[in-house]
């Protein structure tokens, strides 16, 4: 990319604009991949990486962990009483 030509002066207008790095800040609350990395965490389980699999091992291995993940994925979160004997959950999103 050429500085000062074109390209680079629309690549540059679009990354400097100050709605788009406002709205950046907002973006992690509803884009983040959470779930996919609990899915592939699932699949080191059934799929781990140090063992040679053949193809339809591989594929039957991945089968049941996208159904073991399924099934989880729409569980309650655990809660656990606290001081004031209130129900918490056990555990809280950070960003």
């Amino acid at each position: 990319m050429v500085k000062n030509k074109l390209p680079h002066d629309r690549l540059k207008s679009t990354v400097d604009n100050l709605t788009l790095m406002c709205d950046i800040h907002n973006l992690t609350f509803f884009c983040h991949t959470g779930s996919l990395e609990v899915f592939h965490s699932t699949t080191l389980k059934y799929r781990p990486k140090r063992i040679h699999y053949n193809h339809d091992s591989m594929v039957a291995r991945t089968n049941l962990s996208a159904l073991d993940h399924n099934y989880n994925v729409e569980l309650r979160q655990a809660t656990a009483r606290g001081i004031d004997r209130e129900e918490q959950g056990k555990y809280r999103v950070e960003y």
